[in-house]
């Protein structure tokens, strides 16, 4: 349930989730739909859980393991946390497990799965392409000899900053004096 938790609503939560189901139940909706809601627990934590294509009835009082793409945190309503199961979420009772044990996570997919395996973000080719267009043109515009060593340094430059960013590491900015309120 920390996957859950540990992550803002509306971001995708990485991993398994595995906690007692209850309260299962279908819901119509306003425009005529029929939703699946329960409620997920794990000691003190408490969740509400909802599904646009999987009813949660079959695992209704069962600790269950959550995983696959598609786990999202929704948006917190009434003070309580939510979250949402896409169509590719795999639901597995745990046999043996007690509310207070964590169910045995599965290990990490291998490169040979041909699955993706989590890992910090790396240089695409798209982007050592645009990389090389920009470096290209910055030199053009100054008139300066389009050589390779210099497109490889400002493309390099150009791919760190664009790292750096990406990591969420943003340049100091002057606070403003201004009394306007930033939205």
């Amino acid at each position: 349930m920390n996957n859950i938790l540990s992550v803002q609503p509306g971001e995708y939560v990485k991993g398994t989730v595995t906690a007692n189901v209850s309260n299962a139940r279908p819901v119509n909706t306003t425009a005529g739909k029929t939703i699946f809601k329960c409620t997920l627990r794990d000691g003190q934590d408490v969740v509400e859980a909802t599904s646009f294509s999987k009813t949660f009835e079959h695992i209704d009082g069962k600790r269950v393991q959550f995983s696959g793409m598609g786990i999202r945190r929704g948006d917190d309503h009434g003070g309580k946390a939510c979250v949402v199961f896409g169509d590719k979420v795999v639901f597995k009772a745990v046999e043996g497990a007690t509310p207070t044990e964590t169910a045995p996570q599965p290990e990490e997919p291998r490169k040979s799965d041909s699955r993706p395996i989590p890992a910090p973000s790396r240089v695409e080719g798209v982007t050592v392409g645009m990389a090389i267009n920009k470096a290209v043109d910055a030199l053009n515009a100054q008139q300066l000899a389009v050589t390779e060593l210099a497109v490889w340094q400002i493309a390099s430059r150009l791919i760190r900053v664009a790292t750096r960013l990406q990591a969420g590491e943003l340049h100091a900015s002057k606070e403003t004096t201004s009394e306007e309120v930033p939205f």
